[in-house]
């Protein structure tokens, strides 16, 4: 083998130690992106939802900027008042303005309990349209991430219809 190669070969071995060093340290000291809330997680301030202690809260998560927030509205327009009707708080919670997303909610029908900036609940959101069921006890049961198919529309609603 020319020397040459056999360079070539210590420093891609090298390069390959040195990221799988890195990465593995990375994961160790948790410097990683937190991942958003799924079922199990606990959102950082429940008190702010204003969770009934038997009751239960949907997050909505939305920004006025976001072509799926915006195809989802009709949904959102059905579901809002079916969760509403058996007990659920559903509260807007976005990465934006409140006061410019709770215009945006009501310009397009949509009536919920309160919009809160996610840093004051402390939710962990990678993107929107984000839903997120939420216990009393600020434990996250459910998730839904972007627009959804209409068969995962049908169950989030048969889940308010059956309660």
């Amino acid at each position: 083998m020319p020397k040459s190669l056999v360079d070539i070969i210590r420093l891609v071995v090298v390069i390959g130690i040195l990221v799988f060093a890195t990465v593995r340290w990375f994961d160790i000291h948790h410097v990683r992106r937190e991942a958003p809330m799924k079922p199990g997680s606990l959102i950082a301030n429940v008190s702010a939802l204003g969770i009934r202690p038997t009751g239960r809260a949907l997050l909505l998560v939305t920004a006025s900027h976001c072509h799926y927030c915006r195809e989802s509205m009709l949904f959102y327009q059905k579901l809002v008042p079916v969760a509403k009707r058996v007990g659920t708080r559903v509260i807007a919670v976005t990465t934006e303005d409140p006061d410019v997303n709770a215009t945006y909610l009501s310009s397009n029908g949509i009536d919920v309990d309160a919009v809160l900036a996610t840093s004051e609940v402390g939710v962990l959101v990678q993107g929107t349209p984000t839903l997120i069921l939420v216990g009393s006890d600020g434990v996250v049961k459910k998730r839904w991430l972007g627009r959804l198919a209409p068969e995962k529309e049908a169950e989030l609603l048969s889940l308010f219809q059956n309660n």
